[in-house]
């Protein structure tokens, strides 16, 4: 994983996939896809 001199953030990996509890992902997916399908009716609709 890359690391960045000043202070540690992963470029790669900005929410620190690795240490997410599964309901945290599960979170971010329904958050993620509400996101998408919110996106998509505006630029459609």
């Amino acid at each position: 994983m890359m690391k960045d001199v000043m202070g540690g953030f992963r470029w790669d990996d900005p929410l620190l996939e690795d240490e997410l509890h599964e309901e945290e992902r599960l979170i971010r997916d329904t958050a993620r896809g509400y996101a998408q399908d919110r996106r998509g009716a505006r630029a459609t609709g």
